[in-house]
């Protein structure tokens, strides 16, 4: 790829991270959560509940850093702790019901979001940025 090209691609990607920054603001759990909460809620709300080594795993984070997360969002009543019910010395996190409604808040304002970022975009155009977005992430996945 050219010097212009990889400039090109990289004030693109800046122009979209500053853009979805910018209307996080008008998400309701944006200033109720840090990023890193918002990036357990949103593990725990696909996965449903996992251990901490997967949830910080899933989340990109160090496991040291998910358990002061987890504390957190424990003391918030955003989460639970509970005991696998195969193994009582394994132990999930999952989501309380205020934890739920947090991770519907984020899921609407995500595709609102992503609904807007596509409108310019026909079906073809669509599935071809998608297609490319994941050739491209494919690195970056463990």
């Amino acid at each position: 790829m050219s010097k212009a090209a990889n400039q090109r691609f990289h004030d693109t990607l800046l122009a979209l991270l500053n853009g979805l920054m910018q209307r996080r603001e008008n998400d309701p759990t944006y200033k109720i959560l840090s990023p890193q909460e918002m990036l357990s809620i949103q593990v725990l709300g696909n996965q449903g509940p996992v251990n901490m080594s997967e949830l910080a795993r899933q989340s990109g984070m160090l496991a040291n850093t998910m358990t002061g997360v987890v504390d957190r969002m424990v003391r918030r009543r955003i989460v639970i702790r509970e005991s696998s019910p195969n193994d009582r010395r394994y132990v999930l996190v999952r989501l309380t019901d205020y934890g739920k409604k947090l991770h519907r808040q984020q899921e609407q304002f995500t595709l609102a979001a992503i609904t807007d970022l596509l409108e310019n975009l026909d079906a073809k155009e669509q599935t071809l940025l998608v297609e490319l977005l994941e050739k491209v992430t494919l690195p970056l996945q463990n």
